[in-house]
């Protein structure tokens, strides 16, 4: 069921146990009412605002278009030189539309932080000069926290301009050290060191230990379902090519079968974090049509935020099934290993079987996106 049948059943469920919707949603309302009053009326902000994020996820699958398997690329001199001419101009629109979302929508800057620095530090390393001198501005912010996720970001920026050399990729790693020494219970460094590529499975072993280790000596959730994450690859390893049985409930409360789906190609995603199912829409918009099927498994969320979600996100039109709670210990949902943060990303084929599985806390769409295109085009 789409997501519109799913809010009107959810407010039906609300109304049911005495709860007045408008009543529990109002405080969003008002508070978007102060950001209108300053920028001109709701209706015009809303519209601006929507724009924006169909920009931003239209540019984000441009990106991902004129560069495949990105990630691939911007590790290496050569290829990120042949791809400069055409990353760089999508990419300076999109840091531009991310600015323009935060100032539409304050609340949702520090989201957008982090994507932001990501594809400041991405020009920078296909050779934008005005990129490197933001990214070192970002450095020497008087704000700490700014100044310290600037600092993560130009050591990303170092490592993709390492280029898969081990030594160097110790080093930008070392460079982190310190601050996971003065911050052990930093969530912030502890997503940069796992977020930096260094448990990606073509990274030099040496360099990958020298990473677990570094995580080891952190002292936050995140760090320890990193190592939760990497036992779960490990398990849900022994499940590709198998095919995948789950039953459930959906958010408005019918019944689901994934078997009902057979014949398509399935992206599972289990979700803690709204703003990384934004990214999920242009995938969805481009291969729905071909047969692309997605279900979202919120995960500890509250029916209220998912509500306001939905409403505020309508490009979310995929089936969400009610909303889990992992099971400790272990972290599990339908029996599933759940990775950092509670996240996974799970892609079957037209029968059933799982042929990928991502337990990182990000949607990585360059290594998805080729995987689905893939799968689509064998009948």
């Amino acid at each position: 069921m789409r997501h519109k049948s799913a809010l009107f059943s959810f407010v039906s469920h609300v109304a049911v146990r005495g709860f007045i919707a408008v009543t529990l949603l109002l405080p969003a309302f008002a508070a978007d009412g102060v950001h209108a009053a300053a920028k001109g009326s709701a209706a015009s902000r809303n519209k601006q605002l929507a724009r924006a994020w169909n920009q931003w996820n239209r540019l984000t699958h441009d990106y991902y278009r004129a560069v495949p398997n990105w990630l691939k690329v911007i590790g290496n001199g050569t290829l990120r030189r042949r791809a400069a001419a055409r990353a760089i101009p999508i990419l300076k629109r999109l840091v531009a539309t991310e600015d323009r979302i935060s100032l539409l929508e304050p609340s949702y800057a520090p989201y957008l932080r982090y994507f932001e620095l990501m594809n400041i530090a991405q020009l920078a390393a296909y050779g934008d000069k005005a990129a490197l001198v933001r990214l070192r501005a970002a450095v020497a912010d008087s704000n700490p926290r700014k100044a310290m996720q600037g600092r993560l970001a130009i050591a990303q920026y170092h490592w993709w301009t390492a280029n898969g050399n081990p030594a160097r990729e110790i080093q930008v790693l070392q460079s982190l050290e310190p601050l996971a020494k003065q911050h052990p219970t930093s969530n912030t460094v502890t997503l940069a060191i796992v977020r930096i590529g260094a448990f990606a499975a073509s990274v030099n072993p040496k360099v990958s230990n020298y990473a677990v280790k570094l995580v080891r000596q952190l002292k936050t959730p995140i760090a320890r379902n990193t190592l939760v994450g990497l036992k779960a690859r490990l398990r849900m390893a022994r499940l590709m090519g198998e095919p995948l049985a789950l039953t459930t409930r959906t958010l408005a409360g019918d019944s689901f079968n994934l078997k009902k789906w057979r014949g398509k190609v399935v992206l599972i995603t289990f979700w803690q974090q709204p703003f990384s199912q934004f990214q999920l829409a242009g995938i969805y918009k481009e291969f729905h049509p071909s047969g692309l099927e997605i279900l979202g498994v919120p995960i500890n969320q509250r029916f209220t935020r998912i509500g306001t979600i939905m409403m505020t996100h309508p490009e979310m039109s995929w089936t969400q099934t009610a909303i889990q709670k992992p099971m400790n210990p272990g972290h599990t949902v339908f029996g599933l290993p759940l990775g950092p943060q509670n996240s996974m990303q799970i892609i079957l084929d037209r029968q059933g079987k799982v042929r990928m599985v991502e337990t990182s806390p990000r949607i990585d769409a360059a290594v998805m996106v080729p995987e689905i295109r893939k799968l689509l085009a064998k009948k």
